[in-house]
């Protein structure tokens, strides 16, 4: 019997897991779905782009390490490092978050008042909601 691995659970989040393997027990190339064993036990059709080749291992996150100190929460840039498993293999990611004063001040090149109101606005807007 062929398999598939979820790799999408989409609005079937009862059904389906993440990284699971299935059984395919129809496939129906014209509406491109499969039919399998949900996880409450029933028999169901999805749609093909819920489910990765075979039993291919689906990478989940291990955990996310911020690397910067956080000077100025409503002007500065920070990087993060996310770790990933796949099956036993360990893969990390690097990606920066910049808060909208820190753009408009690296963009505009503005004087330092000009980005004093801008982190002011921001933190109102925090503030109030």
């Amino acid at each position: 019997m062929d398999q598939l691995t979820c790799v999408n659970i989409s609005v079937f989040e009862r059904a389906l897991t993440r990284g699971k393997v299935y059984d395919i027990l129809a496939y129906n190339a014209e509406k491109n779905q499969v039919k399998i064993r949900t996880d409450n036990n029933r028999l169901r059709w999805f749609p093909f782009y819920c489910f990765g080749s075979g039993k291919e291992p689906v990478a989940k996150l291990k955990d996310i390490h911020i690397d910067d100190k956080i000077e100025r929460p409503y002007c500065d840039s920070i990087e993060v490092t996310l770790s990933f498993l796949t099956g036993e293999i360990e893969t990390k990611r690097w990606c920066h978050f910049l808060t909208p004063a820190f753009l408009y001040k690296g963009f505009c090149n503005c004087s330092a008042q000009a980005l004093s109101d801008a982190e002011e606005g921001v933190a109102k807007r925090d503030r109030s909601g």
